[in-house]
């Protein structure tokens, strides 16, 4: 799936580390868990756009 979308992002797993098997060319890898990992990779994407 991260290799269809236009903006790849990868959160931290439980144990505080990105999976390591995930091999993407320019994917965001962002600090946080769960949801807080989710909203640092949506503030990622927006700034993006919306500068």
């Amino acid at each position: 799936m991260l290799k269809a979308v236009d903006v790849p992002v990868l959160v931290k797993k439980a144990n505080n580390e990105h999976d390591p098997d995930v091999k993407v060319e320019k994917i965001f890898k962002v600090d946080g868990i769960g949801p807080m990992g989710l909203r640092k990779a949506m503030e990622c994407i927006l700034s993006l756009y919306f500068k």
